[in-house]
């Protein structure tokens, strides 16, 4: 039932974040032009953000996943960010199902859209969500210690949602802090390897 509720909560999170996209497009008029640029190019971050971070997530299954991301993204308007990013995050072991898993990576590929929602000289708090497709691999014993490990990668739908906030350290570097609940394999199969838990993030922007 979990895994039900967790999928429908993220699906919940991409409609949100479609819906955000379109709101924030600019209207096909010359002042629709005017008014988008003049937001980019006055108050939004600017044009184009690098965002790199290291991260670490504690499953639960109470183990860690230790990785990192980078990012491009560009404000479409005061209030909404959108990205795409790629992160490789790894484990030496983790139990699931029974089974032992062995030297885990998860290579999702996601686009991720960034809400602001408060905005002051050198501080932005922010809400962000991720969907994107996982890239899994490991080497899986099937609850036998004893049996020769053999290897796995298949693919998954990827999805974390968080809030953060973000210092200017000087004019085109700032610092982010995140946290939320990030899921590498969301999937409504319950023998499905799925780490998920609590992820702390930091990371550098610049612009």
């Amino acid at each position: 039932m979990n895994r039900y509720l967790t999928c429908l909560l993220f699906a919940g999170l991409l409609r949100a974040d479609l819906v955000a996209f379109a709101l924030s497009l600019p209207s096909p008029t010359r002042s629709g032009r005017l008014a988008i640029t003049d937001t980019l190019r006055a108050g939004g971050p600017g044009w184009a953000l690098v965002i790199g971070d290291i991260q670490a997530l504690r499953s639960t299954h109470d183990n860690y996943f230790l990785g990192g991301s980078i990012m491009v993204a560009r404000p479409f308007s005061r209030t909404v960010e959108l990205g795409i990013g790629v992160e490789v995050s790894h484990a030496r072991y983790h139990p699931d199902n029974g089974w032992q898993l062995h030297h885990l990576y998860f290579i999702p590929l996601f686009v991720a859209t960034r809400f602001n929602l408060v905005r002051r000289r050198k501080t932005t708090v922010y809400l962000q969500t991720d969907q994107g497709v996982s890239l899994a691999h490991y080497q899986k014993q099937d609850g036998k210690v004893s049996q020769i490990p053999y290897g796995v990668t298949e693919y998954g739908y990827y999805g974390y949602a968080g809030g953060s906030i973000r210092w200017q350290v000087i004019r085109h570097v700032l610092i982010q802090v995140e946290t939320g609940m990030k899921s590498f394999h969301l999937s409504t199969n319950e023998l499905t390897v799925n780490p998920h838990g609590l992820t702390l993030r930091l990371g550098v922007v610049v612009r």
